[in-house]
């Protein structure tokens, strides 16, 4: 029976029909890939726009069943990135997204995230995320995404996980294989010391002296601009 909740699917002209004529024609329609597996039926409504004065409005309408499959499988086939990066630095995250069957798929979106450890959960931290066009098996989609580590990010051992149809647009066969991952560190990033110290040859209170030194980053980023301070205290 059709009503509202039933999915379109598309539409054919019909010309104008004399009395006792008829109009027979192959139209193609396409199941949306968001469909999941299960028995359905294909409807087809003629004078759908209720453009004619029908002697009966009852008999508009036809049916047959058909059994609808999952032919995609979306994954992350190849996941690749540095082995280390510092907190607040940026990395450059290779991925390619790719799907088996024979079906097309909607576009989608991959995700990333920083994770402590390869499980994907609500602890792990959302990195960014890209758009996937419609893939076929024969035509995955490839490119390279910037992400940027979080700078409150405690040094240490993660993985970068990337979930393909993260937005859950298709309708798989498989379900549980749509994440990858690969484990990178975390370093610290910025390490001032003062390395070297030349004081005055004597000090009057109350005057003026130049008191040299040296700042120096052992870290593996750059630092701000910053300042530093003096003081004094007695020696005894």
């Amino acid at each position: 029976m059709l009503d509202v909740d039933d999915i379109y699917l598309g539409q054919r002209y019909t010309p104008a029909l004399a009395s006792g004529a008829s109009n027979a024609k192959a139209t193609s329609v396409r199941i949306p890939p968001t469909v999941g597996t299960d028995n359905y039926y294909i409807i087809v409504m003629a004078d759908a726009t209720d453009t004619n004065a029908e002697l009966d409005e009852g008999n508009n309408t036809a049916s047959f069943a058909i059994t609808v499959t999952r032919d995609i499988d979306m994954t992350v086939s190849a996941l690749s990135g540095p082995a280390s990066v510092v907190r607040g630095g940026t990395i450059n995250v290779s991925n390619t997204v790719a799907t088996a069957g024979s079906g097309t798929t909607a576009a989608s979106y991959v995700k990333f995230y920083l994770s402590a450890d390869n499980i994907l959960d609500g602890l792990d931290a959302p990195l960014g995320q890209r758009s996937v066009g419609a893939i076929t098996a024969a035509a995955p989609s490839s490119t390279v995404k910037s992400l940027t580590i979080p700078t409150a990010t405690v040094a240490g051992s993660y993985f970068i996980i990337a979930k393909a149809d993260a937005t859950d647009t298709n309708a798989e066969y498989n379900e549980a294989n749509n994440t990858a991952s690969y484990p990178i560190t975390v370093v610290r990033f910025v390490d001032l010391s003062i390395t070297a110290l030349t004081p005055p040859a004597g000090l009057t209170a109350g005057t003026t002296a130049s008191v040299g030194y040296t700042v120096a980053n052992t870290g593996t980023a750059s630092a701000t601009a910053s300042y530093g301070s003096s003081t004094s205290r007695s020696a005894t």
